[in-house]
């Protein structure tokens, strides 16, 4: 049995400034997407990048972090963390619950009680995909712990979650100390303010109002305008239909090193905010999809032939796959079978 530790999750993920989800329905299933805009340069250098990681955790691992009670997985997944915790922040798991991890600065957790599980705040999405199979498993248990900020961790590191299955989609925060669970009935979520405000602002907008810079509830309003006009139009019937939609919105709100201004406590290897890796959960093909910054090809991790083996982990670096870019020359040294014009 592996003992897993959430000690470092709380160090790195300081840094994360900025994310942004959204989900497509088809007729073949859910297409999730999410993206972590950060603080942070990417140089192959563990002290100036954020060191993102795709991960494998199995049943049977024995879950803990420094403030928190320790668990026994019930439940196989797969995502992304950052560091050297094994706790994840984006996932899904062999039952096809997905959990996106965003920055929510104005969140209150609860407070410790004796006698109850108390699970740290940064360590939920470990919680959630390791623990429960479904929404309605999510809705249910989530009653029944205490989720805390025993570390005392500062408010930019403070989460919400988006918490999606094959057919549900929530949102988990925690408000004045209290669990609030609301309906994603808008499928897309960012950061700060909470969703009430979001929802309000966009339905507060004339369509023809398209933001162009790269704050909350710009890249709200942006998401939510795309998927809106393109589902109404052009319905996707497929998880490829899905998927192509899904990337085009990606790119859409990708943000380029450079074009966001630093931080006024940047610093030289920690100032640039810019689009560190996307993911995309497929609950009903139980596949995870991720790319980087440096490299824009989709790979792809399918947990039905993954191989699990009971108590362990595994985790490698999402970087040192080559720049995606595919060479074709060779399709072309043969006669062609059609005559060009």
């Amino acid at each position: 049995m592996s003992y897993l530790r959430g000690a470092l999750l709380s160090v790195s993920i300081c840094c994360v400034v900025g994310c942004s989800f959204f989900e497509i329905d088809t007729k073949e299933g859910k297409v999730i997407a999410d993206t972590i805009e950060a603080m942070g340069v990417h140089e192959f250098d563990k002290d100036t990048h954020l060191d993102w990681r795709i991960s494998k955790i199995s049943a049977d691992s024995k879950m803990a972090g420094p403030h928190s009670d320790s668990w026994i997985a019930s439940f196989n997944h797969v995502g992304i963390n950052t560091g050297n915790s094994t706790c994840l922040l984006d996932g899904i798991n062999i039952k096809g619950l997905t959990v996106a991890t965003h920055t929510l600065r104005q969140s209150k957790y609860e407070e410790p009680r004796g006698g109850s599980i108390n699970i740290d705040f940064n360590l939920l999405a470990c919680w959630i995909l390791s623990m429960y199979e479904s929404v309605d498993d999510v809705i249910q248990g989530l009653q029944t712990i205490r989720v805390t900020n025993t570390g005392g961790l500062p408010r930019e590191s403070f989460f919400q979650w988006a918490v999606v299955d094959k057919i549900k989609s929530i949102l988990v925060t925690y408000e004045e100390g209290k669990l609030l669970i609301v309906n994603n009935n808008l499928g897309v979520m960012t950061n700060d303010p909470q969703y009430s405000w979001h929802e309000a602002n966009v339905k507060s907008k004339k369509d023809v109002e398209w933001p162009a810079d790269y704050s909350p509830a710009s890249r709200f309003i942006k998401m939510h305008r795309m998927k809106k006009l393109a589902v109404e139009k052009v319905p996707p019937q497929n998880i490829i239909e899905g998927l192509s939609l899904v990337t085009a919105i990606l790119n859409a709100i990708h943000i380029p090193k450079g074009t966001v201004a630093n931080s006024p406590s940047a610093t030289a290897s920690n100032g640039k905010e810019f689009t560190q890796y996307v993911s995309i959960k497929l609950p009903s093909s139980l596949q995870y999809l991720y790319r980087t910054y440096e490299n824009q090809q989709w790979r792809s991790v399918d947990l039905v032939r993954l191989n699990f083996t009971p108590g362990e982990s595994f985790s490698r670096t999402l970087y040192g796959d080559g720049d995606g870019i595919r060479d074709v020359t060779n399709n072309l040294q043969h006669e062609l079978d059609f005559e060009l014009p």
